[in-house]
């Protein structure tokens, strides 16, 4: 699906990575930062929400 001008993913490039999600108590919330390549930080994401997760 591609996105569009006004959703703040658009503007991410190069190894710049970014997330938005949505939570109960902030609305929407975005964040980006420098990232380490795509398998490395899709790997560092899935390993912090299955801690969280188990933390719940």
């Amino acid at each position: 699906e591609k996105i569009g001008k006004e959703d703040p993913l658009y503007y991410i490039e190069g190894a710049t990575n970014g997330i938005v999600f949505s939570t109960d108590h902030l609305g929407e919330v975005f964040i980006k930062g420098p990232g380490a390549g795509r398998i490395e930080t899709g790997q560092a994401l899935l390993h912090d929400l299955l801690y969280i997760l188990r933390e719940i």
